[in-house]
């Protein structure tokens, strides 16, 4: 399945902005609390107005208020009360082929086509897709994930600016129309059907 986005269900969606960093997604299940990769990144960022979303995180984040969410509207309201939404884009499981590598979300477009502000796991593949201009990144270490979020958070200017500048792009390039698009073109020119 190609990852994008639905105009009509991720549409420009902001209000006051009530955390400071969200995460809307599934722990690591199999993991244990203590080996939990997203939990322990979660964790570390404790010290911030902080909220997940996602019940798989109950008992695994400590002190951070885990809540539930399910639908598309719920998890849009989330990226426009946030100041920043965060992508951890871990793998579920743990063969070394997955090992450094990043798992694409539909998120990745969702946050910048409701007009909020994205901070992701720097990696050639989103950088493909957004430069460092349009959506935040930090390298995959803690460190790295905190420095980001002092920076982004200081910085109210500086995340509008990239949020605009992201909006745009994901609107012009990146719904499941464009995708869709492009898979057809795909098949006509590999197979020489639909003419």
């Amino acid at each position: 399945m190609p990852f994008g986005f639905h105009p009509d269900q991720y549409y420009k969606t902001s209000s006051s902005k009530k955390y400071d960093i969200s995460f809307c997604g599934t722990a690591l299940i199999r993991d244990s609390f203590k080996n939990d990769k997203r939990a322990k990144y979660l964790r570390s960022l404790e010290k911030y107005n902080i909220r997940v979303f996602g019940d798989s995180f109950k008992d695994k984040v400590n002190k951070i208020t885990v809540k539930s969410y399910k639908t598309h509207n719920e998890q849009r309201k989330v990226y426009g009360k946030s100041k920043i939404n965060l992508d951890l884009p871990f793998f579920h499981t743990k063969p070394v082929f997955y090992k450094d590598k990043y798992h694409i979300k539909n998120r990745l477009f969702e946050v910048p086509a409701t007009g909020n502000f994205l901070l992701t796991t720097r990696c050639d593949e989103f950088l493909n897709i957004f430069d460092e201009d349009t959506i935040g990144y930090y390298d995959d270490n803690i460190e790295s994930l905190k420095e980001n979020v002092d920076k982004y958070l200081k910085d109210e200017k500086l995340r509008n600016k990239m949020v605009e500048k992201a909006y745009k792009l994901v609107h012009e390039k990146h719904t499941f129309y464009h995708r869709f698009k492009e898979m057809f073109k795909i098949i006509k020119k590999e197979n020489g059907i639909f003419k």
